[in-house]
């Protein structure tokens, strides 16, 4: 449904669109459709070659794409019951394929999950969208929706599987219409009308919208927008998972300041990429690995101290049961983080000849830190258990250590 009239759109002023994003001649996919609509619904329990089959005998990606749409638009309906209950589980591929049923962010990891079978790039995309419940100028606190990015032959389009399922304003779906052309493919200048993505990178306009501009549909005179501007989907190419979630979460908050959430997944984005370098301790060399200990140690604490700064201006009404769920979090991931480094000093000294009670002195010294974190997780903590099980082998490598480094 259009919310803006198309005037709206020199009113934005959106011009100069970087992707080259059409609207499709429904005639140009009519083979595909057809062949759609011919394909097995029992094959819900087999995914993969689900996707297979809805691609058999298509090589061209648009193709590709087309038929994935127009199977979940036609075979996956929009739960509004769970919607009307704010329930959001149930929305894995398989339980979105078992259950015909459907919030927006089933949709598109289904949508997700069929290009990635196929080989194609495509991104899940959270937002703010003009849909269920809009009034006109209301402010957005919170992402309310999902959609789709697919990369084609090198471009990047947006597709809305969700709305294509139907009348986004049609609560009772009496008069439900599957509406395949208006959300597929769509021209970013005009997807940008209804649907604003968190982090701006994901507009693919070279003049990009400010929060406030999507709110009210008024161009600001002081071009808000200004600084993200750059931003776009080729700054993500060589980051790996880790970074790429910080900087997304980066973006998105400061895009939006209003949603508080948003510090919250940044606040975690900063304890994942802690998180990685203790998952990498293994593959340091010993000496590398003695020579860089303050430094690693530097590095982590770091990322979970920003963890903790991220959040702290936020009200604590706002939030405070994430804040206690931080701090849970982080007491427990130091206690991993020092565990591992003193496992991995004790696994990699046994080959070593030089330096045998120095190595040993920090090696007792990190099961130490090691320890006082885990011995402090609260019995009611999802990690309870595992702290216990760490205890255990942090009292079976000082055994093994005082057999090892004691004189003969």
């Amino acid at each position: 449904m259009r919310y803006f009239a198309i005037s709206a759109l020199l009113i934005l002023g959106l011009t100069n669109i970087i992707y080259c994003q059409q609207n499709t001649d429904p005639q140009r996919f009519a083979k595909v459709d057809a062949h759609v609509a011919n394909v097995h619904k029992q094959l819900i329990f087999q995914p993969e070659r689900l996707a297979n089959k809805l691609t058999e005998g298509f090589t061209n990606d648009y193709d590709k794409v087309r038929a994935f749409y127009v199977w979940i638009a036609y075979n996956i309906e929009y739960d509004f019951t769970a919607y009307s209950q704010n329930k959001h589980v149930g929305q894995s591929v398989n339980e979105v394929l078992t259950s015909g049923k459907a919030l927006c962010l089933g949709y598109s990891l289904l949508f997700d999950f069929f290009c990635e079978i196929a080989g194609i790039p495509c991104e899940v995309i959270d937002g703010y969208a003009k849909g269920i419940g809009y009034k006109k100028n209301q402010e957005f606190r919170e992402s309310n929706h999902a959609w789709n990015a697919v990369n084609i032959y090198g471009s990047w389009y947006l597709l809305d599987v969700t709305w294509a399922n139907g009348d986004t304003q049609n609560r009772s779906l009496q008069h439900k219409k599957i509406n395949l052309e208006e959300h597929f493919l769509v021209p970013a200048e005009k997807f940008i009308l209804s649907h604003l993505p968190e982090d701006p990178s994901w507009q693919l306009m070279k003049n990009k919208v400010s929060m406030s501009e999507f709110e009210s549909g008024q161009k600001t005179t002081n071009n808000e927008a200004a600084e993200i501007n750059n931003f776009n989907p080729e700054d993500y190419a060589d980051l790996n998972e880790f970074d790429k979630e910080l900087l997304k979460c980066k973006r998105a908050s400061h895009f939006n300041p209003k949603n508080s959430i948003l510090f919250e997944h940044l606040s975690f984005a900063f304890v994942y990429k802690a998180i990685s370098i203790t998952d990498e301790l293994y593959k340091i060399p010993f000496n590398s690995l003695l020579d860089t200990l303050y430094t690693i140690d530097s590095m982590f604490s770091s990322f979970l101290d920003s963890a903790v700064l991220i959040i702290e201006p936020i009200e604590n009404w706002k939030i405070s049961s994430f804040k206690m769920k931080l701090k849970d979090e982080i007491n427990y991931q130091k206690g991993v983080f020092y565990y591992e480094i003193g496992a991995e000093l004790f696994r990699k000294v046994e080959n070593q000849e030089n330096n045998l009670m120095e190595i040993n002195k920090k090696t007792s010294n990190y099961f130490d830190l090691a320890a006082r974190h885990f011995t402090t997780v609260p019995d009611n903590s999802i990690y309870h258990q595992s702290a216990s099980e760490y205890l255990t082998n942090i009292e079976n490598y000082r055994k093994r250590e005082l057999d090892y480094f004691s004189p003969n």
